[in-house]
């Protein structure tokens, strides 16, 4: 049976991976957000690897974004159902 790489990511990986593709969305750099959030670019790209964000840090994001967790939810990758 052949592994299905989005079945296979936890419901955190597929919501930081939806997280990426609105920064990049909105044309914005990892260097441009964490101007915004006050952090430096290495250590908004280490909390994006690592998949590390308190909800405090998320809430800042999406307002950087100016986004909601709706929207960045409807963008995870959907499960897919194994089949036979």
């Amino acid at each position: 049976m052949k592994s299905d790489t989005v079945s296979d990511m936890t419901a955190r990986s597929r919501f930081v991976e939806a997280l990426k593709r609105a920064v990049h969305a909105r044309g914005m750099t990892y260097a441009a957000l964490g101007g915004a959030l006050r952090l430096s670019e290495a250590s908004v790209k280490r909390m994006f690897s690592r998949g590390t964000f308190t909800l405090a840090r998320i809430e800042q994001i999406l307002g950087v974004l100016e986004l909601d967790l709706h929207e960045v939810a409807r963008m995870m990758p959907r499960l897919r159902t194994a089949r036979a």
